[in-house]
């Protein structure tokens, strides 16, 4: 059990908007934005692997896709690599059609695709942490090359909301990868291969990342060629090469934006973040198991102090660990 302590954040951006900062485009030079769009330790891409990241989602998301994903407003979950699915009448088989797609390097996505990432992300000798999330699974049946079949021990509430965040895998690519050793394999950072919009370029250690447009993407090619992150370990940081106009975007602490919003040269983007900063609880512990020690921990946190004095008052109360729009 974790108690949600403080606050959703609204996501600050701000665009460079002087002359020739974004990368101008001609019919003989290919679109890139560069930008810092994952900044501070949270955001940096340690891990590539999509099993076992608890960072840099923005990247993997755009060559990595799921089966469901939500839609534009969070209220519906719709699919991605499924075109459509339906769940039986005691929620214990949910099946799936596929898309008519490719992976990044010209082969099928097919269904045997789908059993290999479910199979992979419930064994956790593999480093996945969706094992305990996937457990009502007990197998998933491919009929055939379009039709994935998963059969539940017992019906699930949370399955369709975690497989929005399983990003599934090419079995061809990864199924002679021993599973204890799959998890800091190299292929992760070095030639990886998916479905989405954008391919794995390249990876510069510690600097960044490189995706280039995926020409044969089923919902067509993407308008921007090149997309580059480049990492910060701060917002200090970003924010000083996005002012000498090396990056055309990127994320900032509120105390950055009254320093943009004047500036003409600037457009600061604010939004819901839906991110929940939280304090768990660790209940294998005794001190953590009595209701009244957790409730007493709740009651001594000033949480709109926080809000005002470490959002600026960019960002709101959360009591729950979905915060859905309005």
């Amino acid at each position: 059990m974790k108690y949600r302590m403080v606050a959703s954040a609204l996501a600050l951006a701000v665009a460079m908007l002087a002359p020739g900062a974004m990368n101008a485009v001609s019919a003989q030079e290919p679109s890139t934005i560069t930008g810092g769009f994952d900044v501070g330790p949270g955001g940096f891409q340690g891990n590539f692997n999509p099993l076992a990241a608890t960072g840099g989602f923005t990247w993997l998301s755009l060559y990595f896709e799921p089966l469901v994903i939500n839609d534009a407003r969070l209220e519906t979950i719709v699919g991605a690599l499924a075109t459509s699915y339906e769940v039986n009448a005691d929620k214990t088989a949910y099946t799936f059609k596929l898309a008519d797609t490719t992976w990044h390097d010209g082969q099928p996505f097919t269904s045997a695709d789908v059993k290999f990432t479910i199979d992979t992300a419930k064994n956790g000798a593999t480093g996945t942490v969706f094992a305990a999330r996937l457990g009502a699974i007990a197998s998933v049946e491919t009929p055939d090359a379009h039709t994935a079949v998963l059969k539940l021990s017992a019906p699930n509430a949370g399955l369709l909301a975690t497989l929005t965040q399983l990003m599934m895998l090419p079995q061809h690519a990864l199924k002679d990868i021993p599973a204890d050793s799959l998890a800091k394999n190299p292929w992760w950072s070095k030639s990886p291969i998916g479905t989405g919009p954008y391919k794995f370029s390249r990876y510069v250690t510690d600097q960044y990342v490189e995706l280039a447009a995926n020409a044969e993407y089923r919902g067509g090619k993407p308008v921007t060629d090149r997309i580059i992150n480049r990492y910060f370990a701060n917002t200090a940081a970003a924010v000083a090469t996005l002012r000498s106009g090396e990056i055309s975007f990127s994320y900032v602490e509120a105390d950055d934006v009254a320093t943009f919003k004047d500036d003409a040269a600037f457009k600061v983007i604010e939004g819901n973040s839906f991110v929940v900063n939280y304090l768990g609880f660790n209940q294998e512990v005794p001190l953590w198991k009595d209701l009244r020690v957790r409730q007493a921990v709740m009651h001594a946190i000033n949480r709109d102090a926080i809000v005002q004095s470490l959002y600026k008052g960019a960002a709101e109360m959360a009591n729950c660990g979905y915060v859905a729009p309005r």
